[in-house]
């Protein structure tokens, strides 16, 4: 296990993930060795970013990703009604393509990735709030439903944490809501959690470091729109309150890069806004930093190779079909090239899951079934070689196949175990599961991307390209669900 353990660069993994997962490992627990490589990742994660550096060993050096396929996905959104169309941008070849419809217009909805699917959550039909869930399935290119939430909810947020579904706060059709209630995709089952302390709707939602955020939104009792935002902490069941914004947001687009939380656009009133503040979570701060390009409300954001994208939204007289992206390193919004097919507002966002998180979660899997010892790392290295195998060639194609060939052969004459180093040290995303999402909503009236309040709307499909829906199975998402312009 010790020798499996020294080729996976666990301080690169998030560190919730690090205390929730791998601490609690039995395998890792009742290793000397393996417990020396989590505290090395832990002491990674104490230090300053400027003294990370100090810490030097393959485990703590990124691999570039070689030809990563991305893919966005807008699902709905007003344009300027609820529609069913989903659209998705091929980030390789710079354009966007129509693929499955949703079964039933919906928008101001709620959108994430879990567990290799893009899920939809409530929203507007167009005569009725709905607590009706639709799933995307990226290989098949189609939707099927499941279990309903317990509320009718529309503007509402939602993200993914600890592989539950969490739908935050919306409206109902007559108030504003406070609860908030996860799902489960193991049972299919909803169950209520704490309610939050205020009333949201067209709210963003966002996840750092193991800790729900709810940011901004509408409060339907006072009319007022909020720079007010709640954390919830999943272990003790509670919400409460951290700073503040600088500037009232409703509709506000929320997404999470390296670790912070952004809050980009939306409205005060009648005001929209361009402007954007970045949240970290160990000063308890907020920050302004570079606007953008176009004051935008009810718009998507997601993050992607470090970069991030707000998609759509409304300017507040119409809807709008541009892109641009963030980088925080030069603090520059630019505008992506090519625009969608249909202006949208009301996008939601997605984040992906590591490539490294995924194997280890398989192998540790795997040797829960597998005796211990040379023979036990054996098994786990052929079960792994085929596997990793059967992903790439169900999912990179023909244009791959002489580059697998090659790689097949140089590691003819290796051991099983340094095919299982092999298997660490590729950064190629396994399909589907390669996602983690975290969606914002949006309220009544205002509300862009991630997970808050959204309608959600379709495109004409495209089942018969198996090319697009191979690449959909493993890339970053953005969802696009839409609300319409009042509540």
């Amino acid at each position: 296990m010790a020798k499996l353990m020294e080729h996976v660069r666990l301080p690169l993994l998030p560190r919730d993930y690090l205390v929730q997962t791998v601490e609690e490992e039995a395998l890792i627990k009742n290793n000397n060795t393996c417990k020396d490589f989590l505290i090395e990742a832990m002491k990674y994660h104490l230090l300053p970013l400027d003294q990370r550096q100090l810490i030097k060993n393959p485990r703590t050096k990124p691999r570039t990703p070689v030809s990563l396929p991305k893919v966005m996905i807008v699902v709905g959104g007003q344009a300027p009604k609820a529609i069913r169309s989903v659209e998705c941008y091929d980030f390789e070849e710079d354009r966007w393509e129509q693929v499955a419809e949703l079964p039933s217009r919906r928008c101001r909805a709620g959108v994430v990735f879990m567990a290799g699917n893009v899920y939809a959550v409530g929203g507007f039909n167009g005569s009725l709030r709905v607590r009706t869930v639709d799933v995307y399935d990226g290989v098949k290119d189609q939707w099927t439903s499941i279990a309903s939430m317990q509320e009718r909810r529309s503007t509402l947020g939602a993200a993914v944490l600890n592989e539950l579904l969490y739908a935050v706060g919306g409206f109902d059709g007559s108030t504003g809501l406070a609860s908030v209630e996860a799902y489960s995709y193991k049972t299919n089952e909803w169950f209520f959690v704490a309610p939050m302390n205020t009333r949201r709707s067209s709210v963003g939602v966002g996840v750092v470091e193991g800790k729900l955020y709810a940011v901004g939104g509408y409060d339907g009792a006072s009319r007022q729109c909020l720079s007010t935002v709640e954390q919830y902490n999943p272990a003790t069941n509670e919400w409460t309150y951290v700073a503040d914004m600088s500037t009232r947001r409703s509709g506000a687009g929320v997404g999470v890069l390296s670790g912070q939380l952004y809050a980009t656009g939306g409205h005060d009133g009648p005001l929209v806004r361009k402007s954007v503040e970045v949240y970290d979570p160990g000063t308890n701060t907020w920050k302004q930093v570079a606007d953008m390009n176009m004051c935008r409300r009810n718009a998507g954001v997601c993050a992607v190779n470090g970069l991030l994208y707000v998609v759509g939204g409304d300017d507040g007289s119409c809807n709008l079909a541009s892109v641009e992206y963030y980088n925080p390193v030069t603090d520059k919004w630019t505008l992506l090239p090519t625009n969608m097919s249909t202006g949208r507002s009301y996008a939601v966002t997605a984040e992906d899951m590591s490539p490294v998180t995924f194997w280890i979660k398989k192998i540790l899997e795997i040797l829960y079934n597998t005796a211990t010892g040379q023979d036990g790392v054996k098994e786990v290295a052929e079960r792994l070689r085929k596997e990793r195998k059967m992903d790439r060639e169900r999912t990179w194609g023909q244009e791959n196949k002489k580059a697998k060939e090659e790689e097949d052969g140089q590691r003819s004459g290796e051991n099983q175990c340094l095919e299982v180093r092999s298997i660490f040290s590729c950064n190629r995303k396994p399909p589907q599961i390669s996602n983690r999402t975290v969606n914002a909503s949006l309220a009544a009236d205002t509300r862009p991307g991630y997970g808050t309040g959204k309608e959600g709307m379709l495109a004409s499909p495209h089942r018969h390209d198996p090319r697009l829906a191979r690449k959909l199975a493993r890339t970053h998402t953005l969802t696009s669900s839409c609300q319409l312009s009042s509540q």
